[in-house]
Order: structure tokens, then C-alpha cells, then sequence
């Protein structure tokens, strides 16, 4: 956890009374937040509670219906591409296509890419840089598209589902990674069903239930005001 207070940071995202649908179903239905600069935010909720689609709104891939997103004050989401990593929780890659080669195609997509330290990453997860993406387990799968998306040098990273079929142990090394990111300054938003085990990763909690945010806080805040851990507070919303 980073530790920072609000006082001392910039806001990297923040979202107004947002709503979006995909044709008559409403996936957002009025979500508000803010992730600060140099923190991690756990995005939680139960499946179908909007989470994947905020993010799509926040990359600049849904237009809201209606309601105001900004990254790093500009509300032009799509414009605002360049500083913002999205990780799906979904990725489409080719099978065949070995995973330091996804790392130098997304390197000639992005305007900026640190391929140095997508190696590094690689190679501290015991991932040879020549594997084929078609050949790995879920989990390995996982882990390798995270070494991919953290070496991008955005301001903003949307995490969805990133621990997804990870074990314990590699679970901490990729907390130890996230927070050198936080640690420049970087603002994470992160999808997450594994709260309980990764609660002391996160500085802000967000909970979203039907499309609508029904809970925003600093994750000292909650606990002391409801006198329970995160994961046990949203257990209560669930």
C-alpha cells in the first residue's frame, strides 16, 4: 500500500454520474470514483456489476450515455490512449505467437513501451520469452499478458481480473511489481475478486453493484468506519 493522502496526489481518474448500455441493457447506470495518482484501487464487485465496462469507458473504447470521465483532467478518453494501459481480462492474441513477440508488436503500437523491462519481468516469472501464448496454462497465460501490460509506460493502468488463476507466491511478486509502478507516480484500477488475499495491495476501495457505485473510500477510512476488513465489508454489499 502506498500510504500517500489525498492532499498529496493528483487525480489520475476520475468519473461523474457515468452510464453506458450495450443496445436496451444498461451496463452502468450511474458510477462515480476517483483513482488518485500513485495509489492502487480495488474495483469490486459481483459479475455483472459493470466493472469490465468501466473500464471500456475509462480506455476510451465505450462512449458513455451519459456522465463525465476524465483522465488526467482531460475528458476526451479516446485522445487520452497514450497514458493509459487497459489489460482484459479476455485477450485476444494469436496462439502461435511467442510471448516476447506480443511484447515487441505492442512496443511498435505504442508510442511508448519499455521492452527492457518487459524481459526483466519475464525472466523474474521464470517465463522464456520464447514461449508460444497457445502453449502456456491459463494462469501462465495470466501472468505472462501482465508482464506485457506493465511494461507499458502509461500514467494510468485498468487491471481487469489481472490474479486470475495465479498462486499465492506469484500473487506476491506481482504486488511487489505493481507497487514499483505505483512508486513513479502511476494510478492502478483493478478489477478483483481476490480481495481478501490481496487487501493489503490496495489503497482505495470502489464496489459497484448494478451498475452503480454504492461504495468509495480510502481503505483505512472503511475499515475504521465500519470496524472490518475490506473483504468483509464487501461481503455485506454482495
Amino acid at each position: 500500500m502506498s500510504g500517500c493522502g489525498m492532499g498529496e496526489m493528483t487525480m489520475a481518474v476520475s468519473a461523474r454520474g457515468l452510464a453506458a448500455s450495450y443496445g436496451k441493457r444498461d451496463a452502468l447506470r450511474g458510477v462515480s470514483l476517483d483513482a488518485p495518482s500513485g495509489s492502487i484501487t480495488a474495483l469490486c464487485g459481483a459479475n455483472g456489476s459493470g466493472k469490465t465496462t468501466l473500464c471500456k469507458v475509462l480506455a476510451g473504447l465505450i462512449q458513455p450515455r451519459r456522465g463525465e470521465a476524465r483522465i488526467l483532467g482531460r475528458t476526451d478518453t479516446w485522445a487520452a490512449k497514450a497514458d493509459v494501459c487497459y489489460h482484459s481480462a479476455r485477450p485476444f492474441f494469436e496462439p502461435g505467437q511467442s510471448v516476447l513477440g506480443l511484447a515487441r508488436e505492442t512496443a511498435r503500437l505504442r508510442a511508448r513501451y519499455d521492452l527492457p523491462l518487459c524481459q526483466a519481468l519475464l525472466e523474474r516469472f521464470a517465463i522464456p520469452g520464447d514461449e508460444r501464448l497457445g502453449a502456456l496454462s491459463k494462469g501462465r497465460l495470466a501472468l505472462a499478458m501482465f508482464c506485457v501490460s506493465l511494461a507499458q509506460d502509461a500514467r494510468v493502468y485498468l487491471l481487469d481480473e489481472p490474479f486470475g488463476g495465479i498462486d499465492l507466491k506469484t500473487r506476491d511478486q506481482m504486488r511487489e511489481a505493481l507497487l514499483a509502478r505505483v512508486d513513479e507516480g502511476r494510478a492502478f484500477l483493478v478489477c478483483t475478486h481476490e480481495l481478501g488475499e490481496m487487501e493489503g495491495l490496495f489503497d482505495r476501495l470502489v464496489v459497484l453493484r448494478e451498475g452503480k457505485t454504492i461504495c468509495e473510500g480510502w481503505a483505512d477510512d472503511l475499515r475504521e468506519e465500519h470496524g472490518c476488513s475490506l473483504a468483509d465489508l464487501l461481503r455485506g454489499f454482495l
